[in-house]
């Protein structure tokens, strides 16, 4: 788990401040409180209260700074509200992760069987939420001399498996949105990246993976074998990831779909 004691012992975010989507539960969660312990002010985003809130809570009672901003992801004009509000409340901005997504809205359905609503809604979701969020965010990265963003996307955009073609596709289209972003701003100051993680213990995963089972698709044993590390990943690992990403340390690397995921899309 992410050790908030000591906040700002090593400040590798210090006077930043952070926009993160999804920072409920799960992978979101996690970013948020480390980059709250690393220095940065956080604009917590989610569509639940009382969870958003829970993530905001734990971070201020560190020491930390951070609001809580409630909207509908699938919504573009609540994203451009929820930026104005965030950088208001911030006084600026540096960086943002796009982290809010679903999946499996219409099961592993084949292709003929999902629904043009299923589709509609992931796509809205998984893609077109992360463009009109680095859309209205841009102007004030580029205000604040450059910054960072950071596309939580997924191993299944690199392979196709039978059903939830939904999902993969929409993760495909958001790793070519981070490298437009890369492209079009690489000489104004502005990183875009994307990490792929592999199947990460989160509430989300679980309800997947139970999914799977009910419906015969595969266990969690099957799924288990799959990765060579012999496990699957942890919140936290892909927090370290995208943090190193919105760090210095990081200043050339850009353009990027870097997958964290034990080895599997190795084999």
């Amino acid at each position: 788990m992410v050790e908030l004691d000591g906040l700002r012992s090593g400040a590798r975010l210090r006077d930043k401040r952070a926009i993160i989507t999804g920072a409920s539960s799960g992978i979101g969660r996690a970013i948020a409180l480390l980059f709250g312990a690393e220095g940065a002010s956080i604009a917590a985003c989610g569509r639940d209260p009382d969870r958003t809130n829970a993530t905001c809570d734990e971070i201020t009672e560190a020491g930390g700074r951070a609001d809580a901003i409630v909207f509908d992801i699938s919504q573009a004009e609540e994203i451009e509200a929820a930026v104005i509000r965030a950088v208001k409340q911030l006084g600026g901005l540096q960086i943002v992760v796009n982290c809010a997504g679903i999946s499996e809205v219409d099961g592993f359905a084949d292709v003929h069987e999902q629904s043009l609503e299923a589709w509609n809604l992931t796509l809205a979701v998984n893609v077109t939420a992360a463009f009109v969020m680095s859309k209205a965010a841009i102007p004030y990265l580029l205000k604040s001399g450059g910054g960072s963003l950071v596309h939580i996307s997924s191993i299944a955009s690199q392979t196709v498996l039978e059903g939830n073609a939904p999902y993969r596709v929409s993760k495909a289209a958001l790793n070519q949105l981070s490298r437009h972003i890369a492209v079009e701003y690489a000489g104004r100051g502005i990183r875009s990246n994307a990490i792929l993680p592999g199947e990460i213990d989160t509430p989300a995963s679980t309800r997947a993976i139970a999914l799977a089972e009910a419906t015969g698709e595969y266990t969690r044993e099957q799924l288990l074998r799959r990765y060579p590390a012999g496990r699957f990943g942890q919140p936290e690992e892909i927090a370290h990831a995208a943090l190193f990403l919105c760090s210095a340390e990081s200043g050339f690397l850009t353009g990027q779909a870097i997958a964290v995921d034990g080895a599997y899309t190795c084999v």
